[in-house]
């Protein structure tokens, strides 16, 4: 059964974001539960990037939108990594258009990471 595991950095951001776009937030969680709710139902993750609302990034991250972006909102993405072997979904940040080159530096770096963990543990 698919549970969700986040970062504290994922955390630290999405309370700044409620506070400054709580209603792409709002979608942008929606989004996540579908997300989540699909992997729970037997969904491969590359099968869920065909989904409006979520993008493909490098090392399996995929990033979630708000899809459709209403005019005048900022656009916010939450950066999610599927872990099929241990079948957590890893929530990385989450943050707007501006920092979304530092974002999936930052996200690449944590799937690095946690892969070599895995590895190290046997587990992917």
């Amino acid at each position: 059964m698919w549970i969700l595991k986040w970062t504290s950095k994922y955390e630290s951001r999405l309370k700044q974001l409620i506070k400054e776009h709580p209603d792409e937030v709002e979608q942008t969680l929606r989004n996540l539960d579908i997300y989540l709710t699909s992997l729970k139902c037997g969904v491969k993750p590359m099968q869920i990037v065909k989904s409006a609302f979520v993008r493909n990034e490098q090392l399996g991250i995929h990033a979630i939108d708000q899809s459709p972006l209403k005019k005048g909102k900022k656009a916010i993405r939450l950066y999610v990594f599927p872990s099929e072997a241990e079948q957590i979904l890893y929530l990385i940040t989450i943050g707007d258009k501006d920092q979304q080159s530092s974002d999936v530096k930052d996200c690449c770096k944590f799937v690095r990471d946690l892969r070599k963990e895995l590895e190290s543990r046997g587990a992917e």
